[in-house]
Order: C-alpha cells, then sequence, then structure tokens
C-alpha cells in the first residue's frame, strides 16, 4: 500500500512541476496564484479534518513550520522555472530525498541496509546522469541556486513530516496549519508587492 501511495505523490509532484513550469512562462502573478494553491488546500484539508474528525493535539503545530518550509520551497522552485531550464531545476527537484535521507540517519539513526542503499545509489545516480546529460553544463547553470534551495527545503519538509507523524500529529489538522501556513505567507508578499506597485503607478503619474 506504501508504494502506491508514493508513486501516487511522485505522479501528483511531477504534474505539479509541469504546470509550475507552463505557468511561470505565463504573465500571471506568481505569488497570487500561489495564495490560490494554498488557500485551496487548506480549504480541502480542513474539509476532511472536519469530516474524519481528526484530533487537533499539540503535535498538529509542527505544520506551522513545514509550511514556511513549503513556502520558501516552492517560491524558489518557480522562480527556477521562469529563469532557469527544466531539466535543471526538474534534477534538484528529484534530490530532496537525499537530504531526508541524511536527516533521518543524523537525527533519527535510521540506516539503509545495503540493498536498500545500492537502489538508492542506483535510482539516483540514473537521476542525476539522465538530467545532466540534457544539454547541462557548467557554464548552463540559469536558477541553480533556486533549485539548491528547493532541494534543501522540500527535504526538510519532509523530514518534519515525518517527525509530526513521530509526535502522532495527524494528518489533515497538521496539513491544515501547513497550507494555512503556505497561504498566509504567499498572501502577504503578493499585498507588499502590489502595494508597492500601486505606490510606483501613483508617482508616475504625479510626475506627468
Amino acid at each position: 500500500m506504501w508504494f502506491v501511495l508514493a508513486a501516487a505523490a511522485a505522479a501528483c509532484f511531477g504534474l505539479r512541476g509541469i504546470l509550475y513550469q507552463w505557468t511561470s512562462k505565463r504573465p500571471l502573478d506568481r505569488n497570487l496564484m500561489l495564495f490560490g494553491v494554498y488557500l485551496s488546500g487548506t480549504w480541502i484539508t480542513l474539509a476532511a479534518a472536519l469530516a474524519l474528525r481528526a484530533p487537533w493535539t499539540p503535535a498538529v503545530g509542527l505544520g506551522a513550520l513545514m509550511g514556511l518550509f513549503s513556502f520558501i520551497s516552492n517560491a524558489a522552485m518557480y522562480k527556477g522555472f521562469a529563469v532557469g531550464k527544466m531539466s535543471l531545476m526538474a534534477m534538484f527537484t528529484g534530490l530532496p530525498p537525499v537530504v531526508v535521507a541524511l536527516l533521518a540517519f543524523a537525527v533519527w539513526g535510521e540506516r539503509l541496509s545495503v540493498w536498500q542503499l545500492l537502489a538508492f545509489v542506483v535510482i539516483m545516480s540514473g537521476l542525476l546522469m539522465v538530467r545532466y546529460s540534457n544539454d547541462l553544463s557548467l557554464r548552463n547553470l540559469q536558477g541553480a541556486q533556486w533549485g539548491v534551495l528547493t532541494m534543501l527545503f522540500f527535504g526538510l519538509t519532509d523530514f518534519f513530516t515525518k517527525q509530526a507523524t513521530l509526535l502522532g500529529a495527524a494528518t489533515f489538522p497538521t496539513l491544515v496549519v501547513m497550507y494555512a501556513t503556505g497561504g498566509i505567507l504567499f498572501c502577504f508578499i503578493w499585498l507588499r508587492q502590489r502595494g508597492q506597485a500601486l505606490q510606483a503607478a501613483d508617482m508616475v503619474r504625479q510626475a506627468r
């Protein structure tokens, strides 16, 4: 069952990346769009939490930290798709498991068996070979800094997701807090930039 859920998650994350890359080339407000994404996630998970009568324990508060990391990673990924190559960003968005594996070993002492480690190395090596062979070079790494941020903070989001489950936090309430936190942050950035744009437009009109 876990494999089916993991495969479904991978497919959804892949589709999200395609949609992010497509919308990054369109003349729309990135922060407003991502605010809409997180607002939708908040309402959907809240409805599920209420329908299932999930418990709201103190551990659910970790969702706020997950929301902060998710906000940073999604903003960085969207920026990377806008300024860099999709193949480069796709490589970095496939590397968060490396961050999670390292953190799991350092914090929880989780170790991979020899066969698990071998499979992990083969999968990650194949991912790097496929992505890196797609006309990328050291002179063609636009957006790499955004890719590194994406990898790091997606990994941290996954790590704290696991930590929340270890503390007994219910899934949907935790996701409500996570999406709400990310939505508030994107809304704040959007309102701030909108205010700056209106102020600049007023200054232009006054100058005329």
